[in-house]
C-alpha cells in the first residue's frame, strides 16, 4: 500500500483496513474492529477499565485502613467506659496495655493507607481476630457486646474478600 502524504489514513493495528474514526482519548486512527463502544480505541478502553478497577481497589483498601482506626477508637471507648472499674494502682498498666493493643492497629492503618499494599491486610485481620476474639470471650456475660466485638473482624474479612476479588480482576484485565 502507498504510504505517501496523500494516501488515506489506515488503522495502525490493521494496516489494510479503512479508518472508521479516531479515538476520542488519544487521537489514534481506528478501524471498525478496533473502535470500542465509547469511541475509544481498544488500548484506551482497557486503560480506563484498569484505572476504574484500581480506583475501586484503592477505595476499599483505604476503607480497611479506616476500619483499623475505628478499632483503635473502640478500644479507647471501651477503656474509657471501664475507667471507673480500674483500680488506681493498676491504671498505669491497663492504659499501657491498651496502648500496646492499639498501636499495631494504628501502624497497620498507616501502612495500608500509605502503601496501598493488599498483603498488609492479612496481619491486620489476624490481629483483629486475636484481640477482638479475646475481648469477645471476656464479654460472654454480655452477649450483645460479644457479638459487636466479633462483628468488627467479620466485616474486615468480608472487605478483604472483596479486595482480593478486585485485585484478581485487575490482574486479569491487565494481562
Amino acid at each position: 500500500m502507498d504510504e505517501g502524504p496523500n494516501s488515506p489514513p489506515s488503522c495502525p493495528v490493521h494496516p489494510g483496513a479503512a479508518v472508521a474514526a479516531t479515538c476520542t482519548r488519544c487521537g489514534r486512527f481506528c478501524c471498525e474492529a478496533c473502535l470500542g463502544a465509547k469511541g475509544l480505541c481498544v488500548t484506551c478502553e482497557a486503560a480506563i477499565d484498569r484505572q476504574a478497577v484500581e480506583a475501586r481497589l484503592t477505595t476499599l483498601l483505604r476503607g480497611l485502613a479506616l476500619g483499623e482506626v475505628a478499632r483503635v477508637v473502640l478500644i479507647g471507648g471501651l477503656l474509657f467506659a471501664a475507667r471507673a472499674a480500674i483500680p488506681a494502682d493498676q491504671a498505669y498498666w491497663v492504659y499501657l496495655g491498651a496502648a500496646a493493643t492499639a498501636l499495631p492497629f494504628l501502624g497497620l492503618a498507616v501502612a495500608l493507607w500509605a502503601s496501598g499494599r493488599l498483603w498488609l491486610s492479612w496481619p491486620a485481620l489476624a490481629l483483629d481476630l486475636l484481640v477482638f476474639g479475646a475481648m469477645a470471650v471476656r464479654a460472654l456475660d454480655q452477649p450483645l457486646l460479644a457479638v459487636a466485638l466479633l462483628a468488627l473482624p467479620a466485616a474486615s474479612i468480608l472487605r478483604m474478600v472483596r479486595l482480593q476479588k478486585l485485585a484478581k480482576a485487575l490482574k486479569q484485565r491487565a494481562a
